[in-house]
């Protein structure tokens, strides 16, 4: 197995143990051979595991703070690689999609529709702060804390999300940090 990506192994695990679906049970399972063929206590997080697993097309059972809920397959399609903010381009169009497609299910009256664009901006909200704390450098810590502050704006207000990025983005605040450029690279 040497020279196999962290993510081949998880998969080869997963259909080598003749896995139908990722469950707690499942994770442990996997966390416990990729340790074992890994060697020197190397595992892979639960969340890292179901991303793999998910990706591949595979049922997924579990969620955690990382992960986005387990959706249903019409809404996994539409919701499926929306969270991109490696910068702040990606992440104004990640949430201008996620808002989007949150209005479009309130004016359809899809309950469900709407929760699941909160749960999926809540997701990008952690893995943003997450970023922020894990920066190697000021500047990424900066960036990555504004686009967290993104998410939670419009987790509180999705409906004044739009004229308030438009209006952020024009403040001498934001000019004075990143100029008109919202395209920064970590």
């Amino acid at each position: 197995m040497m020279g196999k990506t962290k993510k081949q192994l998880i998969l080869e695990i997963f259909e080598r143990e003749s896995m139908t679906q990722l469950g707690e049970a499942e994770v442990r399972s996997i966390q416990k051979k990729l340790t074992a063929v890994l060697g020197g206590g190397v595992s892979a997080s639960r969340g890292y595991i179901a991303r793999v697993v998910a990706e591949a097309g595979k049922p997924v059972q579990i969620s955690d703070a990382f992960s986005l809920p387990v959706l249903e397959e019409s809404y996994r399609q539409v919701f499926e690689g929306l969270l991109k903010f490696s910068t702040l381009a990606e992440a104004e169009q990640s949430l201008r999609q996620i808002n989007a497609r949150y209005h479009e299910f309130k004016a359809a009256g899809d309950e469900k529709g709407t929760a699941y664009a909160r749960a999926v901006a809540l997701v990008g909200k952690r893995r943003a702060q997450a970023a922020a704390r894990r920066a190697k450098t000021a500047e990424m810590r900066e960036v990555k804390q504004e686009i967290a502050n993104w998410f939670t704006l419009w987790l509180s207000a999705p409906q004044f999300f739009e004229d308030w990025l438009d209006l952020r983005k024009q403040s001498p605040e934001f000019r004075s940090k990143w100029g008109h450029e919202s395209d920064i690279i970590p």
